[in-house]
């Protein structure tokens, strides 16, 4: 595939030279929440590596320091384009740290109520411990770089990670972390874990249930907002109120982190992934659906993962007039989002109003 040529519209704005007669067409934008409207770093990367750090000890004996070297290894697993569900990105973490483990024998426990403090302490280092963990992580990226620009999913991943089980013997434990810890069902162990992990056990019982395993106050206190009122007020203000959201994240996560920001969108064209018409990305039907609830003719994506920009092509295919707006908050993503044809690429979300304010494009009209 060769790369699209880009135009600079000032420092940290990239705009394609194929899109610019068509940008001016936009009508409405939508937006991704994680890593594009919310910095997720300290929350649901620092709850991937309690989740997968905590499931390791208390279940198999493996003791480990999952430190922030693994956000890199996160990043990177966002950038195939299907791990869009963080509990798939612990999944393959924790199972390849599994796989690299030295112990002959893993043994099979019990989780029951965990004292979060003594794993926190382990997760706030740079680095991860001990020298099989990083192994495991360096097995992780260079897989990742070898299928870097090509869609693949946890299970891929699974089948390249067979090969290393079979060869240290470690089949049955990757089957039983498959069929007992991630099965799928939505009260999954690994599931349940991460939620009362990100929530905290005020939010849980808000919600109607009791902590089973963790009491403590919530990693989502650790959201951080990327994007500022003003960036969102003018682009409002530029687009008739017509700004919706399509987003993994639970409805009422994105009202917590959000809040009173969540006044600048149509209220109407907010998809979540615990609303019932939620698809994974990157199937379209969440952006096309969305689209139309904002009766818009032609869209524009906002978001900072390659699931967000196939589900946008994928939009294409299906007939939804969509472009896409891609913001770097990824180490990973500028190459692939210039040799996937991004529409535009900022490099800080509130730099959009200033990439959107020379519409209608011209060669000789320039923000």
């Amino acid at each position: 595939m060769n790369k699209a040529s880009y135009r600079v519209l000032g420092e940290g704005i990239l705009v394609s030279t194929k899109s610019l007669g068509e940008l001016g067409d936009l009508d409405a934008i939508i937006f991704d929440c994680d890593g594009t409207l919310i910095d997720v770093e300290d929350s649901y990367y620092l709850t991937i590596r309690l989740t997968a750090s905590i499931i390791l000890k208390e279940i198999y004996g493996v003791e480990v320091k999952l430190g922030r070297d693994v956000n890199q290894v996160i990043k990177l697993l966002k950038m195939l384009g299907g791990f869009n569900d963080d509990v798939n990105t612990v999944s393959i973490i924790a199972q390849t740290i599994l796989a690299f483990s030295p112990r002959e024998h893993v043994r099979r426990g019990n989780l029951d109520r965990v004292d979060i403090s003594i794993f926190l302490e382990d997760v706030s280092r740079d680095r991860s411990w001990p020298e099989f963990v990083s192994d495991a992580l360096q097995w992780i990226m260079n897989k990742c770089l070898e299928l870097y620009g090509r869609y693949a999913t946890r299970e891929d991943l699974e089948n390249i990670l067979d090969e290393i089980a079979s060869s240290k013997g470690k089949e049955k434990v990757l089957s039983d972390f498959r069929n007992n810890i991630c099965n799928g069902s939505p009260s999954n162990m690994l599931s349940r874990l991460f939620n009362e992990i990100f929530d905290g056990e005020e939010i849980i019982k808000k919600l109607g249930e009791e902590p089973r395993y963790v009491r403590w106050d919530g990693a989502i206190r650790n959201d951080k907002l990327l994007v500022r009122e003003e960036t969102l007020r003018d682009l409002s203000e530029m687009f008739d109120g017509r700004l919706g959201i399509l987003s993994g994240r639970r409805r009422w996560e994105a009202e917590y982190a959000l809040n009173d920001l969540l006044k600048y969108f149509d209220s109407r064209a907010m998809i979540f992934s615990d609303d019932p018409s939620w698809c994974e990305k990157p199937d379209p039907m969440g952006l096309i659906r969305c689209s139309r609830l904002l009766n818009s003719s032609r869209i524009l994506y906002v978001g900072d993962s390659s699931e967000d920009l196939l589900m946008v092509k994928n939009a294409l295919e299906k007939g939804l007039n969509s472009s896409m707006a891609s913001v770097l908050t990824n180490d990973f993503s500028l190459n692939y989002f210039i040799e996937m044809g991004a529409d535009i690429i900022v490099e800080d979300i509130n730099l959009l109003p200033r990439a959107l304010s020379g519409r209608p494009w011209s060669p000789f009209k320039l923000p």
